[in-house]
């Protein structure tokens, strides 16, 4: 029985069902017009298998925007722009909200909004508003 086979490492065995696994989803993603990078990562594809040369692209991992991040960029829009005025859409991009999210975000400060029309809103500074009434009641 010298003669025999070795009995193939698992690892080899699972590199030879990922390689025609990869065989597949390229077909796939050339039918589909996919870049084979994002294909790859889609279906989670040993990268053994992809090897560097298939594709010259490199996947960058987009970083998502903090909450945090977009608070600030509004509340700076405001401070920058009193007395202008915007749509909710308009807060929502500038912001990078979803729709609904500007309109909560925009109910929740209205020393900072007032609304002229129904989706329309004035930019306020609540401070200077505030120092204008005061003034005006002691003339």
């Amino acid at each position: 029985m010298s003669d025999s086979l070795p009995i193939p490492k698992f690892e080899n065995i699972r590199l030879e069902h990922e390689a025609r696994r990869w065989q597949y989803v390229k077909d796939i993603a050339r039918r589909d017009g996919l870049p084979l990078s994002k294909a790859a990562q889609f279906y989670n594809i040993d990268i053994k298998v992809v090897g560097a040369d298939e594709f010259a692209e490199v996947v960058v991992s987009e970083k998502k925007e903090k909450r945090s991040a977009k608070y600030a960029a509004i509340e700076k829009f405001c401070r920058d722009n009193v007395g202008t005025e915007v749509t909710t859409q308009q807060v929502a991009d500038i912001a990078g909200f979803s729709y609904p999210t500007a309109v909560k975000y925009i109910t929740e400060h209205p020393n900072d909004f007032r609304r002229i029309i129904r989706g329309k809103f004035e930019i306020r500074d609540a401070g200077a508003d505030k120092k204008a009434e005061l003034s005006q009641g002691k003339a």
